[in-house]
């Protein structure tokens, strides 16, 4: 029988980016002691297609939930994996970002 605990971390804008990291990798530091085995700490930078898509491999990538989401919406390409305009959802896809699984 195997478990597999989430987690979502979210930081104010005035946060560093050296500060997220380091946060991170003491968490990926704890989860290991407590026996975790596949937890990583990438730092990347998701700035061309194939970083894209391979990101996407990794993540599901933001969820966000709009009324202004609904029904025929132009997105930008490259700016959502998916759409959905019946419930009005889409997965953004990361620009750059810490990746902790």
């Amino acid at each position: 029988m195997g478990m597999s605990y989430h987690f979502t971390f979210s930081a104010p804008a005035t946060v560093t980016a050296d500060d997220l990291l380091k946060f991170l990798r003491k968490v990926e530091k704890d989860a290991k002691k407590m026996g975790f085995k596949t937890t990583t700490v990438l730092e990347a930078e998701f700035d061309t297609p194939e970083r894209r898509e391979f990101a996407r491999r990794l993540t599901t990538g933001y969820r966000l939930d709009s009324e202004k989401l609904k029904g025929v919406v132009v997105l930008r390409e490259g700016q959502v994996w998916s759409h959905n305009p019946v419930h009005g959802d889409c997965r953004v896809i990361p620009s750059g970002a810490w990746c902790w699984w």
